[in-house]
């Protein structure tokens, strides 16, 4: 029996195929020593039956070579697992894209249990290859990855040593997903409007008495309200008759709303699934589930939805083009059944007290875009190596200083893991932000662009050119700036409000 040996390991062998497959793994251990060091988990003796069939290649292709002895690379690491009888036999060495996949998920959603397997994993691979610390790679392998729930902690670092990399790897998944819809590329007014709706929300919010208590209602009075509610958006009753049909065929689900459900109320599809056969799930129709509060925010609540279901059901067959106006109608229609309350002689104060969600709402959107946006802003058209993240980390700074409000970010996901809400918190937040794809943020900004168009358009358009423009907008393809320039140019003769009149 042959042997060849480094300062760690032995390998034996026997014929001269198995001596160049040794031979192969000697020179493979010494280009990372302590890294398989570690996988070895304290074996020192390779059997000539335990070496793995490796490739031998002469390729001239750079990229055929590195692929091949990642291949070769992943055999031997695998092999050695199962010799060594880890829980965890299948190594791979994450992606850039892997790794920004896993961050992005981890900001965003409360893992699983099986999830957060493979995250752990990808993430302590990272931190191995910045730190050269083994601790949660070891921990994966052989002890039962009893330091998962650490996890978040290590995307923290990643995130904080390795912005530049993962700021470009957005940059490439914004590129790849240009094709999945339409999102205006005029990110500097997106941004101006942005900002406007923070400060403007912001001193609404202030107005807000936290002693007011909204009224309670009865079912019948609720029936009653959305009945006057849909009679005020449209006096022709078409809405009225939408309504009683959809009620007819039992496509409104009212339930009492439980703890956390109140706003979940939704717009939801009916589908028709052949997705076995022919992968295709259609859309047949939509329905209403509203948890009711059994207080006359259930009805802004309800004709939010309405708003949903009246323009998706209307135009079925048509594909949404413009994805950032879709919360255009809805928060129309609820702001509209806002001021129809009030002529109901529900008071301010109280109208006030149904509209505080909606600021609060505006407030933590804002939070949770403005950085993204301003990283558009500057990188939108540039290539991924030159993107530039000097001017985004102090622009951070400034949103630090001016837009994180401590008392409306203390229950999202990141401050609730962090434990407490520090100004180094409150960066590390801001970077997660900062690297979201265009494609997570478009849902957060249709919320801004909608609150604008609405309150712009009630404090100065007749409400049927209002129709108009929202039926344009779900049938057309539009940019912003059209949307802009319908609003604007439509302004009647009467007295604007100031606060959202067009700005020179």
């Amino acid at each position: 029996m042959n042997r060849i040996s480094n300062d760690f390991v032995t390998i034996e062998y026997d014929s001269e195929k198995e001596r160049q497959t040794a031979d192969y793994y000697i020179k493979l251990f010494a280009k990372e020593p302590e890294f398989y060091k570690m996988i070895l988990n304290g074996k020192t003796i390779i059997h000539n039956d335990e070496l793995v069939e490796v490739t031998f290649t002469d390729e001239k292709y750079d990229f055929l070579k590195i692929l091949i002895e990642q291949q070769n690379k992943e055999r031997i690491v695998n092999s050695i697992l199962r010799l060594e009888k880890s829980k965890q036999l299948h190594f791979y060495e994450p992606s850039m894209a892997d790794i920004y996949y896993q961050i992005v998920f981890l900001f965003r959603d409360k893992p699983s249990e099986v999830d957060i397997w493979q995250t752990y994993y990808e993430l302590g691979y990272y931190y191995y290859k910045l730190t050269k610390d083994f601790k949660y790679l070891k921990d994966y392998f052989y002890d039962d990855a009893s330091l998962r729930e650490q996890a978040p902690n290590i995307a923290n670092y990643l995130v904080i040593n390795m912005y530049d990399e993962l700021l470009k790897e957005k940059i490439i998944q914004d590129r790849r997903r240009e094709s999945f819809g339409h999102i205006p590329e005029n990110f500097q007014e997106i941004m101006k409007i942005t900002e406007y709706i923070n400060d403007v929300s912001k001193e609404e919010y202030s107005l807000c008495d936290e002693k007011t208590k909204i009224p309670t209602i009865t079912d019948e009075e609720f029936k009653q309200l959305v009945v006057g509610a849909l009679n005020y958006i449209d006096s022709t009753n078409k809405l009225l008759e939408e309504y009683k049909q959809a009620d007819k065929e039992g496509r409104i689900v009212l339930k009492p709303a439980e703890e956390g459900k109140a706003s979940n109320s939704n717009c939801f599809n009916i589908v028709e699934s052949d997705y076995y056969f022919k992968e295709e799930i259609k859309v047949t129709g939509y329905g209403i589930e509203l948890y009711k509060k059994n207080t006359i925010e259930d009805v802004s609540t309800f004709l939010h939805e309405f708003g949903h279901y009246h323009y998706r059901t209307n135009n079925l067959s048509v594909k949404n083009h413009n994805e950032i106006f879709s919360e255009c109608p809805s928060i129309y229609y609820e702001l509209k059944t806002l001021e129809f309350l009030e002529t109901m002689g529900y008071s301010k104060k109280e109208i006030l007290a149904i509209k505080k969600m909606r600021l609060e709402n505006n407030v933590l959107i804002i939070m949770l875009t403005l950085p993204n946006i301003y990283c558009l802003c500057q990188n939108t058209n540039k290539a991924p190596e030159e993107c530039e993240s000097e001017q985004i980390k102090e622009y951070i700074n400034y949103f630090i200083d001016n837009y994180i409000d401590d008392n409306i970010v203390k229950d999202t996901t990141f401050f609730d893991r962090a434990g407490e809400i520090t100004r180094d918190n409150k960066k590390v937040f801001s970077m997660y932000v900062s690297i979201l794809t265009k494609e997570e943020i478009i849902n957060c900004l249709a919320y801004i662009i909608g609150t604008y168009f609405s309150e712009y358009a009630i404090a100065n358009l007749e409400h049927k050119k209002v129709l108009k423009i929202l039926n344009k907008m779900k049938t057309t393809k539009l940019t912003l700036e059209e949307v802009q320039d319908m609003l604007y140019s439509n302004t009647s003769s009467k007295e604007k409000n100031s606060q959202y009149v067009k700005q020179k």
